[in-house]
C-alpha cells in the first residue's frame, strides 16, 4: 500500500487510541465511588441489573449521579455493559468521558467480585 506524500515527504500515521486521548483531554473527571448498589432480580442468570448512586468528580466538584446498569454475559463469557444516566441531573461535562470512566469503573468492580 503506498504511503501519502505531503510535499515530497511521506506522511506519518499516528494514531491514539480512545484512553489515551480521554487522558489527554478530559483529566478533570474521576469516579470517586458507587454508593447504594443495588441490584434488581430479572430472572435471566446472564443478565444483571443494577442501581446505584455514582460519585463523581468533574473539574473540582463533587456530583451524585443516579445510575442504572445491566451487565449482560454472552455465551462466550464477554461481558456488555449498559448505563443509564437520569435525566434530571444537568451535568455541564462531554458524556463520553463520563460513561467510558463508568464503564471502566463498573466492569473492574465486577471483575473483583465487589457488586452484590
Amino acid at each position: 500500500m503506498p504511503s501519502a506524500t505531503r510535499n515530497g515527504q511521506k506522511a506519518r500515521n499516528k494514531t491514539l487510541d480512545g484512553a489515551s486521548i480521554f487522558k489527554v483531554f478530559y483529566i478533570e473527571m474521576k469516579v470517586l465511588e458507587l454508593q447504594s448498589v443495588k441490584r434488581e432480580d430479572f430472572g435471566l442468570y446472564y443478565r444483571k441489573n443494577y442501581t446505584a448512586v455514582a460519585v463523581m468528580e468533574i473539574v473540582s466538584k463533587t456530583v451524585h449521579v443516579p445510575v442504572s446498569f445491566v451487565i449482560e454475559t454472552s455465551p462466550l463469557g464477554t461481558k456488555e455493559l449498559d448505563i443509564d444516566i437520569a435525566k434530571e441531573v444537568d451535568i455541564n461535562y462531554p458524556m463520553l468521558p463520563i460513561m467510558t470512566g463508568l464503564k471502566t469503573y463498573i466492569l473492574e468492580m465486577e471483575k473483583q467480585g465487589a457488586l452484590p
